[in-house]
């Protein structure tokens, strides 16, 4: 877990990630609302940093697309990557299922497999950043409080499961989770989302 205090990655995440992420949004717009396919650009924009910090050979992002627990590996550490807004706590999903059936049965299973690494955006601020939650941490609280607690589970729709606010809360501000704190001032960017796109044409 050393390789997230590294100098290089702490400089490029402070440098580099409000901007990155802020043309996630504009690229994932929509009448002027943020899509839901910001996610996986900031998953991807999150891994890119990871690549340029630690090179090819030592970032793995090939996982099957059935795993959702798996989005990257540094190393030898195997890291699920999140990203919430403000003080959406509530909105970390940890796994999907098709039915509330299906669910049911994979919470009955679920045990937390993986490190966290989480981005918790807030603009105009100095609040939230980057955070890595390892699988100890985890467990240790899922041990001592049962899936039933740690696991937001509704009685409607319960296709996107959800680690429950004040669990997440309890995970972000443990003793042994690592943290970069990030100036989240808006870069006020001027986009074009169609250039590169047109820049690529012959």
């Amino acid at each position: 877990m050393k390789w997230f205090n590294n100098q290089l990655f702490t400089s490029l995440v402070k440098n580099n990630l409000p901007k990155l992420f802020k043309k996630a949004e504009i690229e994932s717009m929509r009448g002027g609302k943020i899509g839901m396919e910001v996610g996986v650009l900031r998953e991807r924009i999150l891994i890119a940093l990871l690549l340029k910090s630690f090179g090819d050979k030592n970032v793995k992002f090939d996982f099957s697309s059935t795993d959702n627990s798996k989005d990257t590996q540094v190393f030898d550490d195997v890291l699920s990557i999140k990203t919430f807004m403000n003080n959406g706590y509530g909105g970390i999903k940890v796994f999907w299922a098709s039915d509330n059936k299906t669910v049911r049965n994979a919470v009955n299973n679920y045990v937390p497999q993986n490190h966290f690494l989480i981005s918790n955006i807030n603009w105009g601020t100095k609040n939230g950043g980057l955070y890595l939650i390892d699988l100890e941490t985890q467990l240790e609280i899922f041990n001592n409080i049962g899936v039933e607690k740690y696991l937001k589970i509704n009685n409607g729709n319960n296709r996107g499961i959800s680690i429950q606010t004040e669990v997440l809360k309890t995970l972000l501000s443990h003793k042994k989770t690592k943290h970069i704190i990030i100036n989240w001032e808006d870069p006020k960017l001027n986009y074009n989302i169609y250039e590169r796109w047109i820049n690529e044409m012959n």
